[in-house]
């Protein structure tokens, strides 16, 4: 943070030196034709009868500023990390059943870099379930971690489901489908 600090600082000292030159130019010149003026002398004009003084200054204040900006796009940093190998074990059982209804556990094992959960309670997951079949169901887990792991219990019909997971961890979202036949 210093070190881009210290450069715009450097380039705005820069920019101010051209300026107050460029100006001091423009006087120097300006009392120059006056002076020729005054001894009457013709003052000489540069190219086409255009003067070059002022086309200089202006060209040398468009390529200071030219210069800063791209000193400027040069300076920002932009980091980027290594992508985390992340895979997620989904887990479900039959706990009970009860004539048609049948009680069932799911749950989520994420693993980075083969560590369960990544190995500390840092790493923070979002989980929704959706269970379409003979009914629809919904779950949502927010916050899950190494210390808090996900897991729910559900009374569901029998029948064929087709489960479906979103994940969210650090902004990125995985999506995982698996068809399962509950009875």
């Amino acid at each position: 943070m210093s070190t881009n600090l210290q450069f715009n600082t450097a380039i705005f000292i820069f920019t101010a030196v051209v300026i107050i030159i460029a100006f001091a130019l423009l006087i120097a010149y300006i009392w120059r034709l006056n002076h020729r003026i005054k001894t009457l002398q013709t003052p000489r004009y540069g190219f086409l009868g255009k003067p070059l003084f002022p086309m200089f200054v202006v060209l040398l204040l468009t390529g200071s500023l030219l210069f800063v900006n791209y000193y400027n796009k040069q300076s920002q940093v932009t980091t980027t990390g290594a992508a985390k190998n992340v895979v997620f074990d989904i887990n479900y059982k039959n706990v009970s059943q009860s004539g048609n209804n049948v009680t069932m556990k799911f749950d989520i094992e994420p693993k980075i870099e083969k560590l369960p959960w990544g190995g500390n309670d840092q790493n923070k997951f979002d989980i929704y379930w959706t269970l379409n079949g003979p009914e629809n169901y919904q779950y949502l887990e927010v916050g899950k971690s190494y210390n808090k792991p996900s897991g729910f219990q559900i009374s569901i019909l029998s029948g064929a489901y087709t489960v479906k997971t979103k994940i969210v961890f650090e902004g990125k979202t995985y999506e995982y489908s698996e068809e399962i036949y509950v009875e």
